[in-house]
């Protein structure tokens, strides 16, 4: 992991587990999306990457992940606020 996905933890117990973690393990999980997917739309992918960011900082909202042109044909504007 890098720092910059580290960089919301402020606990050292928490981050000296995290840092065992093995990031390469990790990122194969996150990557398989990509990989073993090949028909899913670039929309899908990004939206389910932007769902599993790490640092909760940089990870989308609810809000911002319903903004998504995967949901454009289901989508009532008038219903929005």
């Amino acid at each position: 992991m890098s720092d910059f996905d580290l960089s919301f933890v402020n606990s050292p117990n928490t981050l000296h587990y995290l840092e065992s973690i093995n990031s390469t393990v990790l990122n194969e999980h996150f990557s398989c999306i990509v990989t073993d997917f090949p028909n899913l739309s670039q929309d899908w992918k990004r939206l389910i990457m932007n769902m599993l960011e790490f640092n909760p900082y940089f990870r989308f909202s609810a809000r911002e992940l319903l903004k998504s042109p995967i949901f454009d044909d289901i989508r009532m504007i008038e219903n929005e606020k």
